[in-house]
């Protein structure tokens, strides 16, 4: 069973908080500690690390090397059904669009090989080529 975690994106302070910055209430409520109520954006951690050991967030963009040694550039998706991704861009063309509906399996297969190299808040650079 995967660790249950998150991070969030403070969309005023343009700042990425750690689940470290959370807590959780009686209840099983879930409070962000901030005072003044910002809008936030949160992000599940997948249970997955990348090939140096990094966690692997909703929104991180990974760099996957496959055995030509060409780079894709994907975004991890919460799907509804699972983790999944995105591919973002390739050696041969820029694409958008998720590749199936791939459970926290089908990113697995990826992990071993992938390397998270920002995210889609920290790093919208990145996303270019995206539809």
């Amino acid at each position: 069973m995967r660790e249950i975690k998150f991070r969030f994106w403070d969309i005023v302070w343009k700042k990425m908080l750690t689940h470290g910055d959370l807590w959780d209430a009686p209840f099983n409520e879930l409070f962000i500690s901030t005072p003044d109520q910002r809008p936030y954006n949160i992000m599940q951690y997948t249970g997955l690390k990348d090939k140096n050991g990094r966690e692997i967030y909703e929104g991180d963009i990974l760099q996957i090397s496959n055995k030509e040694n060409k780079d894709y550039h994907m975004e991890v998706l919460w799907t509804g059904q699972g983790f999944g991704y995105r591919i973002i861009r390739n050696e041969t063309k820029r694409s958008g669009y998720i590749v199936g509906h791939h459970s926290e399996r089908g990113l697995n297969f990826y992990n071993g090989a992938s390397e998270v190299i920002g995210n889609i808040y920290e790093d919208p650079e990145l996303l270019e080529g995206a539809e």
